[in-house]
């Protein structure tokens, strides 16, 4: 039998090396642990120290531009002229626009003229909101009236004109597709008649081939001819 003792003797044997194995792997690994603790020192010193990293704030929202119309007592015609005035860069422009407002005043220029000639000059002072003081200080009130009207009815044709382009570019589109279609169907058609002529000259020379013959082969009467016989 086997001796109980022997068998202890053996598994003791083989537990206390199992011990030391462990106890080897684990000085190995606290080993390389040093080691890579002592590299990494020697890296951060060849790098030397990490620069800071220091956030940076957003920059600040660009201020919202304020126009002249904000910065004047629009009750006050003097005011609002000499804001228009500061709001026409171009010498030039701003007397010639000058001259005919003062037309417009007397009634020497009608208001669709007045706004005609100085169209890009109201589109400038509209954005600068001037257009509505510079009206409210005309004395003349038909002046106003009729000044408001012109303003509103090209603001409306303007409207009209970029709807009445959009809907010229859809409907481009549209022709262009029908064209497509009409243009396909005109293909398939001259394509269809091709095969039917083809189609034709194929039956007309498989007739001539046979002449004087029917399917099974028999002769057959022409007209006004006599009866012909298959040759052999």
């Amino acid at each position: 039998g086997v001796n109980i003792g022997e068998q202890q003797g053996r598994w003791k044997e083989m537990y206390e090396q199992r011990q030391r194995l462990d106890e080897i792997e684990a000085q190995r690994a606290q080993y390389r642990l040093q080691q890579n603790a002592i590299r990494e020192q020697q890296n951060s010193a060849q790098r030397g120290p990490k620069p800071q990293q220091t956030s940076q704030p957003p920059p600040p929202p660009e201020p919202v531009r304020a126009r002249t119309v904000d910065s004047i007592d629009v009750r006050d015609a003097r005011q609002v002229m000499a804001a228009v005035r500061s709001s026409i860069d171009d010498e030039e422009v701003f007397d010639s626009f000058r001259t005919d407002s003062g037309a417009f005043r007397r009634g020497e220029m009608d208001a669709a003229d007045y706004y005609a000639s100085h169209s890009s000059t109201f589109t400038l002072l509209e954005r600068e909101g001037l257009v509505g003081p510079m009206i409210d200080v005309l004395p003349d009130e038909s002046k106003r009236t009729e000044l408001r009207e012109v303003i509103e009815a090209y603001a409306v044709a303007a409207e009209f004109g970029e709807s009445r382009k959009a809907k010229a570019a859809q409907g481009g589109k549209k022709k262009k597709n029908v064209r497509d279609k009409q243009a396909s169907e005109r293909e398939e058609a001259a394509e269809r008649m091709r095969q039917m002529l083809l189609n034709g000259a194929s039956s007309s020379g498989a007739a001539t081939s046979d002449e004087g013959e029917d399917a099974a082969g028999t002769p057959y009467v022409r007209p006004g001819g006599g009866e012909e016989e298959r040759e052999g």
